[in-house]
């Protein structure tokens, strides 16, 4: 007799992301919620991780290149970290619940200039 699957996985397990950042460890960072906005920064993307520079290289890593390539690259604008995980998923339901307008005087609070907050891991030009 045949068993079904459950939740379609093959393997049980979820396949891990691509990543070259050298993680540290996961107790030696908070969580932090983040945000990041395109070119114009006119639209935003909120989430929370505890690695934001990571997650930010692999949505730039994620950009296919163009003639215009910095169009859709993700701007990391901001960053907050949280002590427990459970802090910072309700703050990030939170702001994800924010207008615009909110939103980006949040981030001028802390970001004057909606500066890109990203440091390449690696040196490389960004």
């Amino acid at each position: 007799m045949r068993t079904r699957r459950r939740f379609g996985r093959r393997h049980g397990k979820a396949r891990a992301l691509p990543d070259r950042v050298p993680k540290p460890a996961a107790e030696d960072l908070p969580w932090q919620v983040y945000v990041l906005a395109d070119a114009a920064r006119k639209r935003f993307s909120i989430s929370m991780a505890r690695d934001p520079i990571a997650r930010a290289y692999r949505h730039r890593a994620a950009v296919p290149s163009t003639d215009q390539p910095k169009q859709r690259t993700p701007y990391l604008v901001f960053t907050e970290p949280f002590a427990c995980r459970h802090t910072a998923l309700a703050k990030m339901r939170r702001m994800r619940l924010w207008t615009a307008t909110e939103l980006r005087k949040a981030i001028s609070a802390v970001n004057p200039g909606m500066a890109d907050l990203y440091v390449d891991p690696f040196g490389e030009e960004a």
